[in-house]
């Protein structure tokens, strides 16, 4: 398992299982074989790619975005959390400021 800390300038591409804490100037982009694990600070959005994974402790100022992946939501989240396709799990320790949303597509929310 890949670990990064400290202050990553700009978007970062996740493609393998990382453990990510700090902060993030960009958004964070989970391809199909990524694993995050997220406890920091992101400035843009987070996007699951169909297939990766995304477990959110942090904070997320943008948005959350799953295209297909399974994206689990600890943490808070101040813009909305979409899902396009895929599982969504916000737990209800969570805190999302805009509200979750769900596009038409073969996928899940959970609350």
């Amino acid at each position: 398992m890949r670990c990064e800390s400290g202050i990553i300038d700009g978007d970062i591409e996740v493609r393998e299982s990382c453990n990510l804490s700090g902060t993030v100037t960009g958004n964070i982009v989970v391809t199909s074989e990524g694993v995050l694990q997220f406890h920091g600070l992101c400035v843009k959005d987070v996007i699951v790619r169909s297939g990766g994974t995304a477990r959110l402790y942090g904070l997320v100022s943008g948005d959350a975005i799953n295209e297909g992946g399974l994206l689990e939501i600890h943490g808070i989240v101040q813009g909305a959390v979409r899902t396009v396709n895929g599982t969504t799990v916000v737990s209800p320790d969570a805190i999302v400021m805009s509200g979750a949303s769900r596009k038409a597509g073969g996928n899940r929310q959970d609350h």
